[in-house]
This record gives C-alpha cells, sequence and structure tokens, in this order.
C-alpha cells in the first residue's frame, strides 16, 4: 500500500487488514507456525535479507537468523516419549498387563504415531487395546499399534499369558510422522522373569 513489502494480516475474504511491520526494508516470504502463535518471514532490513519472525497481533519484530536467509518455511518435528509399566516378576500360565503409555512433548498434535512391542515366544498376546487408535499390525511376535493423532498423551494396555519359564526381554519402540526431536526416549528394553 505504501510502495513497500510488508506483512499484513486479514481475514479469509480479504476484509480486516492490518499492517503488522513497519519498516523502510522489504519484508516478505511470510509463513504461519503450525500453532498460528508466530509468523515468520524475510526481511532485508540492512541490505542483507534474514529471517524475523513477529505475533500475528503485532508488536517487536525478532531476528531469527544471524546468517543471510531467503525463504522462510516451517518443517514441524515429534518430540514422542515412550514409558513402560510391567511387573518385574510373573508366573507361567497367569496373564499380567504391559502399559505403553505414549507422551507428545511439543504443542503441536503429532500425527501417525506408531508403537510397538516385540513378544517372545514365550508369551501369548491375550489383547491389546488403545484408547485413541487400532492395533491393527499385530502378531504372534509383535504388537503394533496406530494412533493417527496424539495430542498429549496416549495409553496401550497389553495383556499377555507366558506359557514358559526363564528370563524374556521385550523391545518397545515408537515413532511419528516427522523427525523426532530427542529419540533417546522412543525405545524401551524391558525384562520379565517368569517362574514355574
Amino acid at each position: 500500500r505504501d510502495g513497500n513489502w510488508e506483512i499484513y494480516v486479514m481475514a479469509p475474504d480479504g476484509s480486516g487488514q492490518r499492517r503488522l511491520t513497519q519498516s523502510a526494508a522489504a519484508e516478505t516470504s511470510p509463513a504461519w507456525s503450525p500453532d498460528g502463535r508466530t509468523i515468520v518471514f524475510t526481511t532485508s532490513e540492512g541490505g542483507t535479507p534474514y529471517l524475523a519472525q513477529i505475533s500475528p497481533s503485532g508488536g517487536a519484530t525478532r531476528r531469527l537468523t544471524a546468517r543471510p536467509g531467503d525463504q522462510a518455511d516451517w518443517q514441524s518435528a515429534d518430540d514422542l516419549a515412550l514409558t513402560v509399566s510391567q511387573p518385574r516378576m510373573v508366573l507361567k500360565g497367569r496373564p499380567f498387563r504391559l502399559r505403553l503409555a505414549v507422551r507428545n512433548k511439543t504443542a503441536v498434535p503429532a500425527l501417525n504415531v506408531i508403537v510397538t512391542s516385540s513378544v517372545p515366544a514365550g508369551l501369548r498376546l491375550v489383547r491389546s487395546r488403545v484408547a485413541a487408535g487400532t492395533c491393527p499390525g499385530t502378531t504372534r511376535s509383535t504388537i503394533s499399534c496406530w494412533i493417527p493423532r496424539l495430542n498429549r498423551s496416549a495409553f496401550i494396555d497389553v495383556t499377555l499369558r507366558p506359557r514358559r519359564c526363564g528370563r524374556m526381554r521385550l523391545r518397545q519402540s515408537v515413532t511419528g510422522g516427522q523427525a523426532d526431536l530427542t529419540r533417546a526416549d522412543n525405545t524401551r528394553h524391558t525384562t520379565l522373569r517368569v517362574t514355574c
């Protein structure tokens, strides 16, 4: 409107236009954050393009990059954590519950979350249940549950029946549809002792 490229917000029909940036430099390539709380854009204030951010309600801009940057773009990332609870010792033939808890540590929902657990040959799967999804990939040796959208947390309850005595190792893991920020808490190894 003033002959300079600036960042505006408006209603979907174009009404209610409100200017967010006011500088002599050109501000271009705006990109909304997935949660709608921030707009990242390119500015050339000072002569070299760099990325900056501003709130959709306006206010001061904040420089994000020290080096030249020419395009703002968001790529979401997951930050999932898996915890496992189970008894340390069980009796052969007596069913027990294994609980897998998945937690989303970001403010943005995680999509297409897959939780798996191995089922050693000495255990028989009785049932698996997840309230926020399904367990379509469950076989005799693997439990695989799909959670289409994980806002905060979900629990997968698995009932297993030991068929032989001894120590058994189980491996559990969680993956999401995006790269995970901290993969160290995505995998667990548990040991189960079955007594006769």
